[in-house]
């Protein structure tokens, strides 16, 4: 903490600069001579810390001939500049556990679209994933939010963590039946 001198002012108001150390409540210190107040505390109160965004979910799109899609939905607004960097993702194959062999080559990420309105990341791989394969995404810490804080990818607070989860098909959204029935083409007779 540092305080600078106290000066009387030309009004007769006594003129004092403190700067906060984190540690301590800043304090302030008059000369003891010709003053009945021999010290001054102020209150000081920190500053709240933005929440870290994180990731609520990722959920796969795509079978077959379809472009494979990982959509990952944040639960709050993040920066689109940060949040369309391909850079910021890794695919990678992996084991049933999750483990990835060395010098396993992470799948070329073709695009990364944002939507600001649901908070989702919709990314494009540029091979279509095999259904059956098992593929480790990670969302580096380094993506913030709109708000500046980086992501909090472990969940537990610690901005800046990277968001690692284990994808199979057990996360593949198929279409609706309402939809499928909308969409089929109708038998001729």
């Amino acid at each position: 903490m540092y305080t600078s001198p106290l000066t009387v002012g030309l009004d007769g108001n006594l003129w004092f600069t403190v700067t906060e150390n984190h540690r301590s409540s800043p304090t302030a210190s008059l000369p003891p001579t010709g003053f009945a107040i021999e010290r001054v505390n102020v209150a000081a109160f920190p500053i709240p810390q933005p929440l870290s965004p994180t990731v609520r979910s990722l959920l796969r799109t795509g079978v077959h001939t379809q472009p494979t899609r990982l959509v990952l939905t944040f639960d709050a607004a993040m920066t689109p500049s940060s949040a369309q960097n391909t850079r910021n993702y890794i695919i990678v194959l992996s084991g049933p556990r999750g483990r990835v062999r060395p010098h396993t080559r992470p799948v070329t990420i073709r695009r990364a679209s944002y939507d600001a309105a649901s908070n989702t990341v919709t990314l494009t791989p540029r091979p279509r994933l095999p259904i059956h394969g098992y593929y480790r995404v990670i969302v580096r810490g380094s993506l913030t939010g709109t708000n500046g804080a980086l992501l909090d990818g472990s969940g537990h607070g610690q901005p800046g963590t990277d968001y690692s989860a284990l994808l199979h098909k057990s996360g593949l959204v198929t279409p609706s039946a309402a939809k499928l029935r909308s969409v089929a083409p109708r038998a001729v007779h």
